[in-house]
């Protein structure tokens, strides 16, 4: 996922008369329906026309709860766009008395540094939402107000079902599996003969466009990684000897491989979730350094002249990692 150049002030403009404005209503509308929230099961949905009654558009639950939405495409939040989000909310508690849940997309991140003279946006919204909830509440009402910005609007329209729809609006490749897939094959074509699967040798920029792209492939080394950490820690390690330095070097190797396991763990979160890739080459290091040093001392003390191990040198040394 992800390497899409989005810029919301150049959307291709829709409807009639075309707009950049209308053209964030339908692809807000749009995304909201594809990943943008996450519905429950059996949930219908409707998109309105203008006027639309203070949404864009709704989801009846199964329980008959709703949940609605209305797009506003403003690049700040000031005091005249909470006036405009304040009379559609006004408006949609008329329309819609079983609203629980309101949405409100924007094309911006709400900036969040109150100054000792002006408060943030973010603090903007804060307050008006308070109002808000007040207003539903006298009318016996409980609603919860939400904004997606442009971080949740972008990470929905980068996910790889939303891949044709990046192109759509803004002219902008998503580097999904899809994506590459279709590259690689098309490279594939050109290079004809000269290519020969059989001795094809992956080099580091390959390795650095799966890392981009997140491929499966990419993902899947790093579980693999993690896999093969806990199956060598299994069964538990021990000291083959009664000797301080084995203890000190086993206490130590755990620790870095306890912190190894987190941080491999972390980064297989971050591949799925579309969010900034941790920096784990600091912790993965520690980790084989330490391995390598509890190496060495079974290597010293317990190795024979034949090569083979006595005693209770049972440690495991299978410890997997990623490069």
């Amino acid at each position: 996922m992800g390497g899409a150049d989005i810029d919301w002030e150049r959307i291709r403009p829709y409807g009639r008369p075309a707009s950049r404005s209308n053209a964030f209503e339908e692809l807000s509308s749009i995304l909201i329906r594809n990943g943008a929230v996450d519905w429950p099961t059996g949930a219908r949905l409707q998109r309105f026309g203008n006027p639309d009654g203070g949404r864009e558009g709704r989801g009846v639950l199964p329980n008959g709860e709703v949940w609605a939405w209305q797009a506003k495409y403003l690049f700040a939040f000031d005091a005249s766009a909470a006036g405009q989000v304040d009379s559609s909310v006004k408006r949609v508690l008329e329309t819609e008395p079983g609203l629980t849940r309101f949405y409100v997309t924007m094309p911006i991140d709400l900036p969040a540094g109150d100054t000792d003279t002006r408060p943030s946006a973010q603090t903007r919204w804060d307050g008006k939402a308070v109002e808000w909830k007040a207003l539903a509440a006298q009318r016996g009402m409980q609603v919860e107000f939400v904004l997606l910005g442009a971080h949740e609007l972008v990470s929905a329209l980068t996910m790889p079902r939303n891949e044709g729809r990046a192109r759509y609006w803004f002219g902008a490749d998503i580097l999904t599996d899809q994506w590459q897939r279709r590259r690689l094959e098309e490279s594939l074509r050109k290079a004809g003969r000269r290519y020969t699967p059989q001795v094809h040798v992956e080099v580091d920029t390959v390795q650095a466009l799966h890392a981009v792209g997140r491929s499966t492939l990419y993902v899947e080394r790093w579980r693999v990684a993690l896999a093969g950490l806990r199956e060598a820690r299994r069964w538990g390690w021990r000291s083959p000897r009664s000797d301080e330095v084995f203890d000190s070097a086993l206490a130590r190797c755990a620790e870095a491989l306890d912190t190894a396991d987190t941080t491999l763990e972390s980064m297989i979160r971050a591949l799925g979730s579309g969010a900034s890739l941790p920096d784990v080459d600091q912790d993965l290091s520690a980790a084989l350094a330490s391995v390598a040093e509890v190496d060495d001392l079974l290597r010293q003390h317990c190795l024979t002249e034949g090569r083979y191990y006595v005693g209770d040198a049972v440690l495991r040394r299978g410890v997997a990692t990623t490069r």
